[in-house]
């Protein structure tokens, strides 16, 4: 309740100063939205399914291709004994063949899979190997450093802090010229509570830095005006944050330069009628993105993560993965006797 005499100062804002500062706010966020999906696409996904594969997946594949044996010893056994039992010479060789051919669409989806495990397996080492090197030029200790995740609906909470944390997280506020030398000529920066910290410190959140800044330059969805170069730029921005080229996406990022929304729009009847298509479609792309973040991270295998981070329960699978291939190698034992004894019995 206010009081009678109570003095409220509020804030007047009108429309367009209110649309050019949302839109500003949802750029950074589809951005930022933009370049989470890809980071789990792109790289933790590979991560998860490389580590998955070491632990448990090759052990599921081994599995695999032992069912297959055992359902071609079958094919074989039924074609046998089929000849047996219709007075005619079958040899294994030929059984095998048909055999073969039937189950040759298994075959195929379980080299796709071998294939692609080795893939993965191969991107995490490479990865891994070139955040090493990114961290010992950047003289950084990242033994004790994970992968931490922004809650982004918290970070946009306050807009009065908006654009400084942004910042701060970020380092999309370095300027240019001799601002940037100067900064480049000496380790931190001094905050407002007299403290001090080294700036881009951590090689990978510097990584995932860069690449949301050109994201939110380069983007279509982001820059009206394109060119080739952004294109190519951006494909380029794509392919080094993958790799964990940061040398790259620095370079990158030294080139572009992101749109003034202020310069682009007036404060026009006709220009804020565009604001408002423009909050629309960023808010509606903030929906799919977030919506195509939480699938993500419901599936496989990103929904693995805490079961891979638990060595007792890696462990207990483990166990339970070795016995079923133990008991997949004795059923084959007794196929190829069995089969043996049909041969015998052809005389083949």
């Amino acid at each position: 309740m206010i009081a009678r005499n109570e003095i409220v100062l509020t804030e007047i804002v009108n429309e367009y100063e209110f649309l050019i500062r949302e839109v500003k706010k949802l750029k950074i966020m589809v951005a930022a939205l933009m370049a989470e999906k890809d980071d789990l696409e792109l790289n933790v996904c590979r991560k998860l399914r490389a580590e998955y594969d070491e632990k448990i997946g090759n052990l599921e594949l081994q599995i695999t291709q032992y069912n297959l044996e055992i359902e071609k010893l079958r094919s074989v056994i039924e074609s046998m004994q089929a000849a047996v039992n219709n007075d005619i010479k079958m040899t294994r060789e030929n059984a095998e063949k048909e055999a073969d051919r039937k189950l040759q669409g298994f075959y195929d989806d379980l080299e796709k899979r071998t294939q692609q495990a080795r893939k993965d397996q191969e991107y995490a080492r490479q990865r891994a190997q070139k955040d090493k090197e990114n961290a010992e030029n950047a003289g950084f200790d990242d033994s004790n450093e994970g992968y931490d995740e922004v809650n982004w609906e918290e970070f946009f909470k306050s807009f009065d802090d908006f654009f400084k944390a942004f910042d701060e997280m970020f380092g999309s506020g370095r300027g240019s010229g001799q601002d940037r030398d100067a900064e480049d000529d000496h380790s931190h920066r001094d905050h407002e509570d007299g403290t001090s910290a080294r700036k881009n410190i951590n090689p990978a959140k510097e990584l995932r830095a860069l690449y949301l800044k050109i994201l939110k330059a380069l983007h279509p969805d982001n820059k009206k005006d394109r060119t080739q170069k952004d294109d190519e730029l951006l494909r380029d921005a794509i392919k080094a944050y993958e790799s964990g080229d940061l040398e790259r996406l620095r370079e990158i990022a030294e080139t572009i330069e992101d749109e003034v929304v202020e310069a682009r729009f007036q404060n026009s009847p006709e220009d804020i009628e565009e604001l408002k298509r423009l909050l629309k479609q960023l808010s509606d792309q903030r929906y799919d993105l977030q919506n195509s973040i939480c699938r993500i991270k419901i599936s496989f295998p990103y929904n693995m993560k805490e079961f891979l981070e638990d060595e007792a329960a890696v462990a207990a699978r483990q166990e339970e993965l070795k016995s079923i291939i133990e008991s997949c190698r004795n059923t084959i034992s007794v196929l190829n006797e069995r089969i043996a004894l049909l041969q015998k019995e052809m005389g083949v």
